[in-house]
């Protein structure tokens, strides 16, 4: 009997050299990959997938319950014995209609009807891989392979058509489109199902895998691109879609995805998230609506993220939604955001509430995330407005501030649209990730938090929250002053920088710190007091004193997206880095340094004779004469002395680095 082998090219029209075809003979028996006849899955073993995805845990099929975890329970062989029809690639030339089986020169063994390959799903929990297959069962009275090359007993070809890394993948739904509504279409989808009978009420279905692959594989840096996997269920006229729902489940558990969604009999099913989303319009050049609606809105779509959205209207709208308790009412004043009619209800604090915003308290517990489209700037007045309900809760309850409120607040997402985008730079940098609005909102969807620090600043009559920068000098004076090229995007700082470096003004000042305690440094941060920022500091600080060019301090790797401030920063180790330049610095030296602050290569030039790096977890600046500005994340905040300390692990973001 003549073999049967699988092509060696793809079958579905030309691919490049970058896709991730490769056919596989036969089916391996280890690497838990689990691979079951496509008629049933009867006596095999089931695997347990817990809410994160990684770790699995195995039982014989029927053989007791798996404690604690008995309703996360997903049956990988349930999920593999799912038939499809046909697959698609979005992004390649040809869509895959009817599979073909394969070419085998003695023929006579064949029955035709029973030759026609199908196409399958393969999960490999180990490695965090699904890979779609294309099986050829074994004719009626063939041979079968010796189990030892093939797993399943009524396979007799393996074809791996498509691989699928979880990590790459958003969302999963499946779309049942039935005989009662004949417009309701999937989008790439140009014909009904093949296989139905008469009376069936299920006209097509449909697998969509949403996933943004690199461009180059496990390369790090490397851009994601769309390149969504769409399967068409075979449903076999009975619209049977338990093991497709099955399969549903278990690439959103090993996505990591969160919690299953309901079932549904029709119509789009999978799981959603809320998220309030604040667009700046105006920040940077004006592209964050653009983003929005070509990069956000349809990623969010198609990972079943809800969205209220709110477009600022006036400087401050941003940190008055944050303070908002989700009352409205017909007061306020309506001259800040024009016709009331047109803008919706005020509240009592002259809020505007948007049509497309409900208005519900951001701490009610309605969204899972709160998304920033913007620039650093949004960012900033957000936490400033999380500073004043913290203190407005806090005397309620007889204490000057409530310092719990900050942890209290779902995550927040920042999705690159203004002119630094520091925040958004660093964390794509410590996930190796291409810098773009669409890896941030790639990182926000795949729904994997931690913590990062932020710092408490104290002026005279004011206290602000920061997460990323302070600087003071000439760095400050080029940031601020520069407002007024703003028309230029980044390249006004540029411009503004060559001129302040020419001039190069010195700025007399006391800069005092705390240096990085050898040991228990979160619990050093958790008790350290500072004095009031008029008071004489007590023992235990070091003083630097004298003519300064610039004190730039960072809790980031990143200050702007073309700035590399700080490498060796991660946003939870608790640390301060403070860039220092004395007055004695040559103008060549310190251009040197501003050229290079991109590669992060300036460090080389710090001597501590007229450039240094100060580790700390505290400090504090007194200007001896009023010269420059107090700049905080890019924002101008009170002058005069100013203090600031770490705050650990404070703000929950998405990030996939543990």
């Amino acid at each position: 009997m003549t073999s049967l082998v699988p092509p060696t090219t793809p079958p579905y029209g030309a691919r490049d050299a970058n896709s991730d075809y490769s056919p596989i003979p036969t089916a391996r028996m280890d690497g838990g990959i689990t691979t079951v006849p496509l008629s049933g899955s009867a006596g095999v073993e089931k695997t347990v997938v817990g809410g994160g995805g990684g770790a699995s845990a195995k039982t014989e099929s029927g053989r007791g319950s798996v404690s604690g975890e008995e309703e996360a329970a997903i049956d990988l062989p349930l999920a593999s014995s799912a038939r499809f029809q046909s697959w698609y690639e979005e992004g390649a030339e040809v869509f895959a209609k009817d599979v073909p089986g394969v070419n085998v020169e003695d023929s006579d063994t064949i029955d035709n009807g029973e030759g026609e390959a199908c196409v399958g799903l393969e999960f490999d929990a180990d490695t965090d891989v699904v890979r779609v297959v294309s099986h050829v069962p074994t004719p009626r009275g063939a041979t079968p392979l010796p189990r030892e090359l093939v797993q399943t007993e009524d396979c007799r070809s393996r074809t791996v058509l498509c691989k699928i890394l979880l990590r790459d993948v958003v969302g999963c739904e499946l779309e049942v489109v039935s005989n009662n509504s004949p417009d309701k279409r999937p989008d790439r989808r140009p014909r009904k199902a093949s296989h139905q009978q008469e009376g069936s009420t299920t006209a097509g279905a449909f697998l969509r895998i949403y996933r943004y692959a690199k461009k180059e594989k496990d390369s790090v840096g490397s851009p994601r691109r769309a390149a969504h996997v769409v399967l068409e269920v075979d449903c076999g006229g009975a619209g049977d879609l338990r093991a497709v729902r099955c399969a549903v489940r278990c690439i959103r558990r090993l996505a990591g995805l969160g919690r299953d969604p309901p079932c549904a009999g029709e119509g789009v099913w999978r799981y959603h998230r809320r998220a309030l989303v604040v667009v700046n319009p105006h920040g940077g050049t004006a592209k964050a609506m653009k983003v929005w609606s070509t990069v956000v809105s349809p990623m969010f779509a198609e990972a079943g993220i809800e969205t209220d959205l709110l477009v600022t209207k006036y400087a401050g709208h941003a940190r008055d939604r944050m303070t908002w308790l989700g009352k409205k009412s017909k007061g306020g004043t309506p001259e800040k955001a024009g016709n009331a009619k047109e803008n919706g209800e005020r509240g009592v604090s002259g809020m505007v509430i948007e049509a497309s915003d409900s208005g519900a308290d951001v701490l009610s517990g309605v969204y899972d995330t709160i998304v920033v489209i913007g620039g650093d700037g949004m960012l900033h007045e957000i936490l400033q407005g999380i500073q004043i309900r913290s203190h407005a809760e806090g005397a309620l309850q007889g204490k000057n501030y409530d310092s719990t409120l900050i942890t209290r607040f779902p995550p927040i997402g920042i999705i690159p649209a203004g002119t630094g985008n520091g925040l958004a730079k660093s964390i794509s940098h410590e996930n190796g990730e291409h810098y773009s609005a669409l890896t941030s909102t790639f990182l926000i969807c795949k729904g994997q938090v931690r913590t990062m620090d932020l710092a408490t600043y104290q002026t005279s009559n004011a206290t602000y929250t920061g997460f990323l920068t302070y600087s003071w000098g000439l760095v400050a004076d080029v940031d601020l002053e520069s407002e007024r090229l703003r028309f230029l995007g980044s390249l006004r700082t540029d411009i503004y920088a060559v001129f302040k470096i020419i001039s190069l003004p010195v700025y007399p000042a006391r800069f005092s710190y705390i240096p990085v305690p050898s040991k228990n440094r979160e619990a050093a941060l958790r008790d350290l007091v500072l004095p009031d920022p008029e008071e004489p500091l007590p023992q235990g600080w070091t003083t630097i004193e004298g003519g300064l060019v610039l004190v730039w301090a960072s809790q980031v790797t990143h200050a702007a997206h073309d700035i590399l401030l700080s490498p060796n920063s991660t946003s939870d180790d608790g640390i301060f880095q403070i860039l220092v330049i004395r007055g004695s610095c040559s103008r060549l030296k310190l251009a040197k340094i501003f050229l290079s602050l991109e590669s992060g290569n300036f460090i080389k030039s710090c001597d501590n004779k007229h450039v240094s790096i100060y580790k700390c977890v505290a400090f504090r600046l007194e200007p001896l004469k009023p010269a420059s500005y107090n700049d905080v994340d890019g924002e101008k905040v009170e002058g005069g002395v100013i203090q600031a300390k770490v705050d650990p692990k404070r703000l929950k973001y998405f990030s996939l680095s543990q």
